[in-house]
């Protein structure tokens, strides 16, 4: 009686613990990078790392700069184009949550300008938050508060043919399934309450001589 109680205990501990936590990632795409001096295009859907990019599939949705083009910054990165909006999620549908990213000018020519990001909750709602580049080529780090349990992220560029962003290291958080966590926790509960009616079974039975 008193292992199975200290199991179905060791269990419900192990529960507690990990129904906080969620599974972090960095998103980059350094699997793509090739050597050249001008650029990749690609078709939506683009899948990296368990997420998945989405345009509007007409033509093509994303570049990513060759490492000798000059509008190269300095790792592989991938750059939208703005004719339409863009979303990203889980490829499996889950919810996460989005921490951070490192963003870049498209091109060397492009100036300052803005871009709002908007995450769409997986209970409903959403948030936004606005993303400026300084105009001066490199890398910067957007960072995202309140953008958890996101069922996915939208994002538009104005203008036409003016490609404003290349993003890379989008670090995110997939948050565990609830379900699998709770069945974890009943069945440990389960093991107690078999072996708490074997016992009282057990005691109920008459001796024999």
């Amino acid at each position: 009686m008193m292992r199975t109680i200290q199991l179905a205990v060791a269990c419900m501990a192990v529960l507690f613990a990990t129904a906080g936590r969620s599974e972090a990632g960095i998103i980059t795409f350094e699997s793509f990078a090739e050597s050249g001096t001008g650029f990749l295009s690609y078709r939506a859907p683009f899948d990296v790392d368990g997420y998945r990019f989405t345009g509007n599939g007409v033509g093509n949705d994303y570049l990513i700069h060759q490492t000798g083009s000059t509008d190269f910054a300095g790792s592989t990165a991938l750059a939208p184009f703005n004719d339409d909006t863009h979303t990203f999620q889980r490829i499996d549908g889950s919810p996460f949550s989005l921490v951070s990213f490192d963003y870049a000018e498209t091109f060397t020519s492009i100036g300052a300008g803005s871009v709002t990001f908007t995450g769409i909750f997986a209970g409903g709602g959403s948030i936004n938050k606005v993303v400026t580049n300084d105009g001066s080529f490199g890398f910067e780090t957007a960072t995202f508060a309140g953008f958890n349990n996101l069922s996915s992220v939208s994002f538009s560029f104005p203008g036409s043919n003016d490609v404003r962003l290349q993003l890379d290291n989008i670090n995110v958080n997939a948050v565990p399934e609830p379900s699998s966590l709770a069945m974890f926790g009943i069945g440990a509960g389960g093991m107690g309450l078999v072996s708490i009616r074997r016992r009282r079974r057990e005691r109920k039975q008459p001796a024999t001589a």
